[in-house]
């Protein structure tokens, strides 16, 4: 049992800089640009679209090379899902700045985002045990990923769907939460 825990969370030789890490890199550094057109106009959303598609790639490639050419690691399992929640925030701040976005949901993704962080650096200096992501946790993503490209093109008419979509992704994302606190504690319990 002990050798199984060790065997998926030892930081392998890998080097930092592989490809999957860079695409990793690529998605931390596109908050910027987003960030920064979403603040100076609206007539920027098909841009700002398209660098969020190209990050949305970079998450969906990053894994599958590092299973593809060997280059899974520990540095590789931590900057995947901070590039996430990075791009994420940064993009859901620009829109509350343009109160194109309500101020509770993005507390509550961000709050939801700071607690797994949180947990997962307290579970990786405890245990040793680095959390890798569920398919729930996946889920709620893409539905805050939806909220954000229906709050870039919202219209009056699209205002129920966007109601809608704001719920459903609330659902996802308080069981995608109550989901990680479970394994949490049940990782903390284990010796």
């Amino acid at each position: 049992m002990k050798t199984k825990k060790l065997q998926q969370n030892v930081v392998t030789s890998i080097p930092v800089w592989t490809i999957s890490n860079g695409l990793s890199f690529i998605r931390l550094l596109l908050v910027i640009p987003v960030f920064l057109l979403l603040l100076d106009a609206p007539s920027n959303r098909w841009f700002v679209l398209s660098l969020g598609f190209v990050a949305y790639l970079s998450d969906l490639s990053d894994g599958f090379v590092a299973r593809k050419f060997g280059q899974e690691s520990g540095f590789g399992r931590i900057i995947d899902p901070l590039a996430d929640k990075v791009f994420i925030a940064g993009t859901i701040i620009a829109l509350l700045l343009q109160h194109l976005i309500p101020l509770w949901f993005v507390l509550i993704v961000i709050g939801r985002d700071a607690l797994i962080f949180i947990g997962g650096v307290y579970l990786q200096r405890k245990k040793s045990i680095l959390i890798q992501s569920n398919l729930m946790g996946k889920i709620a993503v893409v539905s805050v990923g939806l909220i954000l490209v229906l709050s870039l093109f919202r219209t009056s008419v699209q205002e129920t769907l966007y109601s809608m979509m704001l719920i459903l992704s609330l659902g996802f994302l308080a069981a995608s939460l109550y989901m990680y606190i479970e394994r949490f504690f049940k990782l903390l319990r284990k010796g």
